[in-house]
């Protein structure tokens, strides 16, 4: 079964009607896989303030179409610049805005681990991945995924954790190892340079790799 992914800045960036578009996949498409992300500068722009309006509609459409729904959680998600921290958490010394993370985290999971739509956790996105994107503290962290990890495993036994690597970084050997992996598989991608570049890696790679 195809499934597709559904980004509140995607949709700004190309200046389209979030709900029709997300409608359109379930309903037009008969997409029943979601991956739906919890963008921590959307949810919580302001410091302490959560409003899930835009997340809560979501699930809730996805629920009405029986679909189930992958939800990235985290630092870094789908989209640039991958790392989505509030204005007011990048003025904050690393210590501090990783707590924020961590409580905001917990607030995510605790809202929607009952909610019918969930299937299961996205933990990051391209977490190994070290060459692309935005973050102020660098893309990998082992120390923050194992304790996002384990806040996660403590707060919802019933759903499983997936974790992503990109086609080409990353090898999942050491800690946190989650319940799932997944892999990204780009052809054509553009790098540092702005300039696209098509990759030579022959199918035996990702079987491999896989």
């Amino acid at each position: 079964m195809l499934g597709v992914s559904f980004s509140l800045h995607r949709c700004s960036e190309l200046d389209i009607d979030k709900h029709e578009v997300l409608l359109s996949a379930l309903k037009d498409l008969g997409f029943r896989r979601l991956r739906l992300m919890s963008y921590w500068n959307i949810h919580e722009a302001r410091q302490g303030e959560y409003t899930f309006a835009e997340l809560d509609w979501q699930m809730e459409l996805a629920a009405r179409y029986d679909a189930q729904v992958s939800l990235c959680i985290g630092k870094r998600q789908p989209r640039w610049p991958e790392c989505h921290l509030p204005d007011w958490a990048a003025k904050l010394p690393k210590h501090e805005w990783r707590e924020r993370l961590y409580a905001y985290i917990e607030v995510v999971v605790k809202r929607y681990k009952d909610h019918p739509a969930l299937h299961s956790w996205q933990l990051e996105n391209e977490a190994l991945l070290k060459e692309f994107g935005y973050c102020r503290d660098g893309d990998y962290d082992p120390v923050r995924l194992q304790h996002e990890f384990e806040l996660v495993k403590q707060l919802d036994t019933a759903h499983p954790i997936i974790m992503t690597l990109s086609d080409s970084w990353g090898l999942p050997v050491k800690k946190p190892k989650p319940d799932a992996y997944a892999m990204s598989m780009y052809r054509t991608t553009i790098n540092r340079h702005k300039k696209y570049v098509t990759s030579k890696r022959p199918p035996v790679f990702y079987a491999a790799r896989a």
